[in-house]
């Protein structure tokens, strides 16, 4: 019978497993004689959570031309699940195999078709729904419906969702860093206005901070971030991103101002905390892998809304968004200046929304100051567009379109 010591697995999980349930052995692999577990108790280890997480590979109808159609199966062979699920390759990989057929609980004999099988192909179950999503739109539906101010369901969810903010890191070019990230002082951010006439012209050259910079809170509207009346901060951290959110048409003419930060800003930063969570960095042998791994879908799925322009007649959907940002800006722990995400309208593009401050005074509300000199006149010239081909399928009679992003979770 083939033993491996905890000291020849990886995953730290897995380790403290074998250290605290098995008892000690003479390792196969490194001679050692130490707490190991046997390739058998692996496999009876390993087979529920690959059950859990794991299915059989659907096959994808695709449409051709001339009703030329065909069939093409999904997924991953065995090997490569069980490599997933352990983190490392092991020679005796033959061997796990085998021992995850026979933990299986089915007996052929009596009707029972086995899911586990060499020649299979095998595809991780997708997160359609989970608690976060579920607790997110109730939240919602409170906010707008019957409660909303002094939400104790939102502050519960929020303390929930952004807990660990301080523990988190993200990898970054072979660099690891905290989702949290501190923008300098001095930092350059854009904003920008369009220019409806000459005599707004003159308005903007005459007063480029008042007029190009944050509104007043009189002037200031609902948006992703803010409730009418509460003025927040919006900008970008580059030229063009800045010019693209403002999605003008030809031949607009639009006013741009540069800003400075005074001191350095904490932001929350969903583009790593879109990959904070990644799958990669979690353990299936860890007690909340799934809350995990949803809590990482949700918050991919969040970024998204909160990257996407308000739709027209869907304002109401913005208010927990709104709620959230009053959260991080002034009940949550971590003392954040901010947040940083992607823009929709440019690719690579950084967006910056900062919270203000109480202040008596308009022009101390946001740690910045306008640059001189340095408004600008650009006017639109031309527009591109980008598309992406979509994948259409066949699941039970029914054509599915699939916007799939390369994360865990399928919209349909």
């Amino acid at each position: 019978m083939r033993y491996i010591c905890f000291n020849c697995f990886e995953d730290e999980h897995l380790q403290r497993i074998i250290q605290s349930s098995h008892s000690v052995a003479t390792c196969t692999e490194c001679g050692s004689i130490a707490e190991a577990i046997s390739v058998n108790d692996l496999g009876k280890l390993i087979e529920p959570i690959m059950s859990q997480h794991f299915r059989p590979g659907h096959e994808i109808r695709h449409f051709g031309e001339d009703d030329k159609d065909w069939y093409e199966p999904q997924g991953e062979d065995m090997s490569y699940i069980v490599q997933e699920v352990l983190g490392q390759f092991f020679d005796f990989e033959d061997e796990i195999i085998e021992a995850v057929i026979e933990a299986e609980d089915c007996w052929p004999p009596d009707g029972d078709i086995p899911v586990w099988d060499r020649a299979s192909l095998y595809e991780p179950v997708s997160v359609r729904h989970s608690a976060f999503s579920t607790d997110w739109h109730r939240i919602q539906e409170e906010l707008k419906h019957s409660r909303r101010f002094f939400s104790t369901a939102a502050k519960e969810f929020f303390d929930k969702i952004f807990c660990d903010l301080d523990k988190l890191n993200a990898w970054v070019d072979s660099t690891q860093g905290p989702v949290i990230s501190v923008l300098p002082a001095q930092t350059k951010l854009f904003r920008a206005r369009r220019c409806a006439d000459d005599s707004q012209l003159s308005k903007f050259f005459q007063d480029p901070l008042g007029q190009v910079g944050p509104p007043s809170s009189e002037d200031s509207r609902s948006g992703r971030m803010n409730p009418e009346g509460i003025t927040v901060l919006y900008s970008s951290l580059e030229v063009d991103t800045c010019l693209a959110e403002l999605r003008p048409s030809l031949a607009s003419r639009i006013a741009l101002i540069a800003l400075e930060t005074v001191r350095p800003l904490r932001l929350l930063n969903f583009n790593l905390l879109d990959i904070a969570r990644h799958r990669d960095s979690l353990s299936y042998f860890q007690e909340d892998f799934k809350e995990q791994v949803e809590l990482r879908v949700f918050l991919h799925r969040l970024h998204r809304l909160i990257a996407n322009p308000i739709a027209s007649g869907n304002e109401s959907d913005y208010l927990i968004t709104q709620v959230m940002a009053e959260y991080l800006a002034h009940v949550c722990q971590h003392e954040l200046d901010g947040i940083q995400f992607r823009s929709v309208q440019k690719s690579d593009g950084n967006n910056i929304v900062i919270f203000s401050v109480s202040s008596f005074r308009e022009s101390d509300r946001f740690p910045i100051r306008y640059v001189a000199g340095s408004l600008e006149l650009h006017e639109t010239q031309t527009i591109s567009y980008s598309h992406r081909k979509l994948s259409t399928y066949e699941i039970d009679g029914s054509v599915v379109v699939s916007s799939f992003e390369g994360y865990e979770d399928w919209d349909s």
